[in-house]
């Protein structure tokens, strides 16, 4: 008996699209695409948009990387700290207002990308862009389906790695900005 071939990544990513671009059609749509740290959320996202505008939907791109609290909030509890990083890194109400508010049902589609860069450790003077009629917003980030905004979301993604996986993405995406591994 033949099987059925794998699906490559090329024929999942196009069915996500499709599924996507069903969302709230005639309104904006909000995804989340969540998972820990260098499980490729923010490829896969990269590689969802313009799928999803081929398919005839507008694509907003955000991170939850461009909505972080300064340094000294992030690190209150102690830089190694896994409530911290968990309840202090993020900007949750920010994210809330800045973007899922107004690219959500009813909304007036001005959203700001990101307020504050974590690497320079400054606040973003972003002027507010106005998202197209029917966009749908691709937001990748950690901890996505939280309480504090589980509600904002109309489709969610969650990337699921091994931890083996995370940690050698991670190493080799952040050793060139940290400097060492142990940084």
């Amino acid at each position: 008996m033949n099987e059925p071939p794998a699906n490559t990544r090329s024929d999942v990513l196009k069915n996500l699209a499709k599924l996507i671009v069903k969302v709230n059609p005639k309104d904006f749509a909000r995804v989340a695409i969540d998972g820990i740290d260098a499980a490729g959320k923010t490829r896969l996202a990269d590689e969802l948009a313009p799928l999803i505008e081929t398919l005839g939907r507008p694509v907003v791109r955000c991170s939850i990387d461009g909505f972080h609290r300064s340094r000294a909030e992030r690190h209150r509890q102690g830089r190694e700290s896994p409530h911290g990083y968990y309840e202090d890194s993020f900007d949750l109400p920010s994210i809330r207002r800045e973007v899922l508010k107004p690219l959500g049902p009813g909304g007036n589609g001005r959203y700001l990308p990101a307020a504050f860069d974590f690497r320079t450790g400054l606040a973003i003077a972003a002027t507010p862009i106005t998202a197209p009629p029917r966009a749908v917003l691709l937001f990748d980030g950690v901890s996505l389906m939280r309480p504090e905004l589980n509600d904002c979301w109309d489709f969610r993604v969650f990337v699921r790695v091994n931890c083996a996986t995370s940690l050698r993405r991670t190493l080799s995406r952040d050793v060139p900005a940290l400097g060492t591994t142990d940084d």
